[in-house]
């Protein structure tokens, strides 16, 4: 219940630009190496390079439950997205929300040097939290490119009718995820004053997930994204690998259907590999192809990028890319 009740607003303190919060930031709080992925998080450094020197500010932003952050992490909940979404309320100017230079200090920053005008892309969770906060119907999301993303994360996780768990990870569910992805672990000191707390809350995953029956229930429908097509005014550029056994070809195919039913453009890039992004695409590496759309959608630049074909789909044969027309939704 703690979970989804609202604390008191902090009352910032004073005030600090960004500059002057980067001045004063230290980067191991956030560029930190995982042991787990055997990497460095938040190594995306390429595209703060690619970005900003064409216009762009490039914002990475950890979720609930990692390192550095308060919380759980809770594995697309409702909580989750509306944290996301509060980081697009910023961007956008909205004065309900308040941004600070750390946990502690209250002092406020603003985000002044943005236009208001917010893309979102990721890849696997990231990409299914694009498709989570456009769903909201959020203001100053102006478009969104998730790869790979997950719309309905019982149809992940469910198979007709049944706990399908996953091709690499038999008996795989959201509890698990959340576990792995909540990386306030790597900090023992800071994990032992909530651990008890969390453990608790993974078994109450476990329970309210109901493998047993698999059934579809409150649970699964607050991580159905579908459910808020009513909601998205944004467009979307959605890629998927057809041979993705990780995320299915199902999860772009329900989302496509949500955002032709709200009547927003959307367009599908489908290409023959598994679960990742090509480095080519038509010609354009994964950069040219974000940079071109978000000139268009965030900058109003005439470049045809909303003149491409609304679904292209790379041969099986020979790799070559068709381009299609739906003219209704895909029958089921």
């Amino acid at each position: 219940r703690q979970l989804y009740s609202q604390p008191d607003k902090r009352v910032p303190a004073g005030t600090a630009t960004t500059a002057d919060a980067a001045a004063a930031a230290d980067s191991a709080d956030w560029y930190y190496w995982n042991p787990y992925e055997q990497m460095y998080d938040y190594e995306d450094l390429n595209w703060y390079d690619y970005y900003l020197v064409r216009g762009f500010a490039v914002v990475e932003c950890g979720g609930l439950g990692t390192k550095g952050s308060d919380g759980f992490e809770t594995c697309a909940s409702a909580d989750e997205t509306a944290a996301f979404a509060s980081v697009v309320r910023w961007l956008a100017g909205d004065e309900g929300v308040k941004a600070y230079s750390d946990k502690n200090s209250g002092v406020e920053v603003k985000a002044d040097w943005s236009n208001g005008n917010v893309a979102m892309s990721g890849q696997s969770y990231a990409g299914s939290t694009a498709f989570a906060v456009a769903s909201t119907g959020v203001e100053g999301l102006k478009t969104i490119v998730p790869r790979a993303g997950i719309a309905s994360w019982y149809d992940y996780y469910r198979s007709q009718g049944i706990a399908a768990g996953g091709l690499y990870y038999p008996g795989d569910d959201c509890n698990i995820l959340a576990d792995y992805c909540m990386s306030r672990q790597l900090d023992e000191t800071d994990y032992a004053s909530i651990q008890a707390d969390y453990e608790a809350y993974l078994e109450e995953m476990i329970a309210e997930q109901d493998a047993l029956s698999s059934d579809y229930n409150r649970f699964w429908d607050e991580r159905n994204y579908t459910n808020g097509a009513e909601n998205l005014k944004c467009s979307a550029l959605i890629i998927h690998g057809l041979n993705d056994f990780n995320v299915r070809p199902k999860q772009f195919d329900l989302m496509y259907d949500a955002f032709r039913t709200a009547k927003q453009e959307v367009k599908l890039l489908l290409h023959q590999g598994a679960h990742y992004t090509p480095e080519q695409i038509e010609g354009l590496d994964l950069n040219g192809i974000l940079g071109r759309w978000y000139a268009h959608y965030l900058y109003g630049v005439d470049n045809g990028a909303e003149r491409e074909a609304e679904v292209r789909v790379q041969s099986n044969t020979d790799l070559s890319w068709n381009c299609l027309l739906y003219t209704s939704p895909s029958p089921r």
